[in-house]
């Protein structure tokens, strides 16, 4: 069922045209792994996306942005009901602005990683990939930046490519700007003082098991009230839908890579019982597990 493609830009892009797009929508395609030629910036609106590489996933929330550079394999799985953002584009667009831009914060680990792919050892070692935590007016100026660049696509205005073009440097910019360290340490570091970093790093370490509010409580030395009240804030969610989505976006990956048998998805990724696993997948993905496996195989 998985697919290990090898995307370059004319899969993309269009013949004889900028090498920069931008996309909104609800992202139903069949979950493959593939390798890809150009960069991609990857934010969910609303919903939820399990990002993989090589080896650990990470949930992307809404809210969440992620960077995929050229050559590292991935896989992108989500709900049809979910909406994101994604920029794709070659880096030579950036034409002579391309060393300036990636000698600003945040580029630098970027140009490594893209450099560190071109070795085959090195690209299998790339396995964990890290989610970005928008706040509400970076969020609004990444979606304005992204809309930009399709709204000229579409209109092909006097200058569009130009223009597409100084979007593109505009979204550079924007990502440099971003506190990087200091989100991904709030997210993702060990020892971190954050409390959503905390229920986190708890919950994705422990889906497969019975969760329950009063053990989530106990092991933070919070209150179930407060630490709900916390973990809202920053997903709007409760730690319960979040587990919950968690789940339901390791499962679509299982029934998507392997041939592993329904009932033993279930138990890998910690529902009750088949019951149980069939109500929560049905209420994001609209359909059962074993109709969405049958879908995606036959690409429907």
């Amino acid at each position: 069922m998985t697919n290990n493609s090898i995307l370059d830009g004319s899969t993309v892009f269009d013949p004889g045209r900028v090498k920069i797009t931008s996309t909104e929508h609800s992202h139903n395609t069949p979950f493959f792994f593939h390798v890809q030629k150009f960069w991609e910036f990857i934010y969910v609106d609303s919903g939820f996306a399990l990002l993989g590489g090589s080896g650990e996933s990470v949930l992307l929330s809404g809210g969440d942005m992620a960077v995929v550079a050229p050559g590292e394999r991935h896989s992108l799985i989500c709900p049809g009901s979910t909406v994101m953002h994604c920029l794709l584009f070659e880096d030579k667009e950036l034409g002579s602005m391309k060393d300036e831009i990636f000698t600003l914060p945040g580029f630098v680990e970027l140009s490594l990683r893209a450099r560190v792919l071109e070795d085959e050892r090195a690209r299998a070692k790339n396995a964990r990939y890290e989610s970005i935590r928008l706040d509400y007016s970076e969020r609004g100026e990444f979606i304005r930046l992204c809309r930009g660049i399709r709204t000229e696509r579409v209109n092909k205005g006097k200058g569009w490519q130009q223009l597409v073009k100084s979007y593109l440097c505009q979204v550079m910019v924007f990502y440099s700007r971003l506190d990087i360290a200091a989100k991904r340490t709030e997210k993702t570091a060990e020892g971190t003082k954050s409390l959503y970093a905390r229920i986190i790093k708890y919950l994705e370490e422990n889906y497969r098991n019975n969760i329950t509010g009063v053990e989530l409580s106990r092991e933070l030395g919070l209150s179930q009230e407060h630490l709900a009240k916390q973990f809202r804030s920053e997903l709007d969610i409760t730690p319960a839908d979040y587990i919950r989505r968690y789940r339901v976006a390791k499962s679509m990956e299982l029934l998507c890579g392997t041939d592993m048998p329904v009932n033993e998805v279930a138990q890998s990724c910690g529902f009750v019982d088949m019951s149980a696993f069939s109500r929560v997948f049905k209420m994001f993905e609209g359909d059962t597990p074993s109709n969405f496996r049958k879908r995606q195989k036959f690409g429907k």
